[in-house]
C-alpha cells in the first residue's frame, strides 16, 4: 500500500492528459475556426481535426511539466492547472437533481471529514487525511488537491484544498444556478451569489483556523455551513425551501406552463431542437421517450420537453433551429476557463 501513490501519480497524469487536451482543443475550434478541419483520420477514433492535434502535445507538455517538478517549489502550478480542468468536466458530468440530495451528500462528507482530520488520531495515532495528503513518508504528495506556495513565509508550507473541498460544493452551486436560471431569478434574488459568496467568506475563515490551530484543517467543516447552510436559511426565509428541496422551479419562472420560452441551458448555451434520446427532462424531471421532441444542449447532456419549454405566440415563429455549433462550443470553452 505505501507505493501506491505511484499509481495516483500515473492515473491523474492519464486523467490530467485527457480534460486538457478536450479544454484546449474546444477553445482552439472556437477562437481559431480554421483549426476545426479535418486532418485525418485514426483507427477507432475517426476524424482528427488540426485543432486536436495541436491540443495533444499541449496538454502533454503540461502533463510532463508537473510530472518532473512535481516536488519542487514550481510544480504547483501545473498541478493547479491540471485540476482545474479535472474539475470543470466534473461540473459538466454531474448534477444534483434538488436540495435534498445535495443535503445528505454534504452532510455526510461534512462527517467524514472532521472525522478523518480530527478523530482518526484517536484511533490511528496520527490524522489518515494529513498523512494520505503528504504521501505517507514517500516524499510524494497525493496529487488530487490544489496547491498554493506559502508565498513570503520562509517558514510556511503549500497551502492544500483538495478538490473535493471544491467538487463538492460546487455541485450545490452549480444547482443554484440552474434553479435560478429555469426560475427566471436575478442575480441578487437567487441563490447562487449567496451560495459563492458564502463559499468565499468560508474559506477565509479556514485559513484563519488554519494558522489559529497550527493543524490541518477539515474544509468542508466550514465550506457546508458557508454554502449549504446560508442556501437552507435563505430559502427558509423566502418561503421558498420546499421548491428547493423538490428542485422544482418555482411556478412564477421561465418554466412555468403557458410562460416564456426558455432558450438557453443552465449553461447559457443555446437550445436546439432535436429527438431526444430516452431520459427525463430537466425542467419537470418527467420521463421522455426515444425520438421525443425536446430543446436540447448537447454539450450539456441537458434537455427540456416540449411542455416545459413551450414557445409564446410572439417567439413561436422564431425558433434557434440553426444555432451555429461553433458559438455552442466557444460558450462552454469559456465556461470551462473561468
Amino acid at each position: 500500500m505505501k507505493y501506491m501513490i505511484y499509481f495516483i501519480i500515473f492515473m491523474f497524469c492519464i486523467g490530467g492528459m485527457s480534460t486538457l487536451t478536450e479544454v484546449v482543443h474546444v477553445n482552439l475550434r472556437y477562437f481559431v475556426p480554421r483549426l476545426q478541419r479535418r486532418a485525418c483520420s485514426l483507427p477507432h477514433l475517426g476524424a482528427v481535426e488540426v485543432a486536436q492535434l495541436i491540443a495533444v502535445p499541449c496538454a502533454a507538455a503540461v502533463v510532463l511539466s508537473w510530472l518532473v517538478l512535481r516536488n519542487t517549489e514550481h510544480g504547483w502550478l501545473f498541478q493547479d492547472i491540471i485540476g482545474a480542468g479535472f474539475l470543470c468536466f466534473l461540473q459538466r458530468t454531474l448534477r444534483l437533481p434538488s436540495l435534498k440530495l445535495a443535503t445528505g451528500l454534504l452532510s455526510l462528507m461534512f462527517c467524514f471529514d472532521i472525522f478523518w482530520v480530527f478523530l482518526s488520531p484517536l484511533f490511528f495515532a496520527k490524522s489518515v487525511m494529513v498523512v494520505v495528503a503528504t504521501g505517507g513518508g514517500t516524499g510524494e504528495m497525493v496529487p488530487m488537491l490544489m496547491r498554493i506556495p506559502a508565498i513570503g513565509d520562509p517558514f510556511g508550507r503549500d497551502r492544500m484544498l483538495g478538490f473535493g473541498d471544491i467538487a463538492l460544493p460546487g455541485l450545490l452551486i452549480s444547482f443554484l444556478l440552474r434553479f435560478d436560471m429555469l426560475s427566471g431569478k436575478p442575480l441578487r434574488r437567487g441563490y447562487f451569489l449567496l451560495a459563492v459568496v458564502g463559499y468565499a467568506l468560508a474559506l477565509c475563515v479556514t485559513i484563519v483556523a488554519l494558522h489559529v490551530m497550527k493543524m490541518g484543517q477539515p474544509a468542508l467543516l466550514y465550506l457546508v455551513p458557508g454554502t449549504l447552510g446560508t442556501t437552507l436559511v435563505a430559502g427558509w426565509r423566502r418561503g421558498e425551501l420546499r421548491a428547493l428541496w423538490d428542485g422544482e422551479p418555482l411556478a412564477d419562472g421561465l418554466l412555468a406552463l403557458g410562460g416564456s420560452t426558455c432558450t438557453h441551458c443552465h449553461s447559457g448555451h443555446p437550445l436546439q431542437h432535436r429527438a431526444a434520446k430516452a431520459g427525463r427532462c430537466d425542467g419537470c424531471r418527467k420521463e421522455v421517450f426515444e425520438g421525443q421532441n425536446v430543446m436540447e444542449c448537447q454539450l450539456c447532456n441537458w434537455y427540456l420537453c416540449e411542455i416545459c419549454r413551450r414557445p409564446n405566440q410572439e417567439s413561436s415563429g422564431t425558433e434557434i433551429k440553426d444555432m451555429n455549433q461553433d458559438l455552442n462550443e466557444g460558450l462552454v470553452a469559456a465556461a470551462c476557463m473561468v
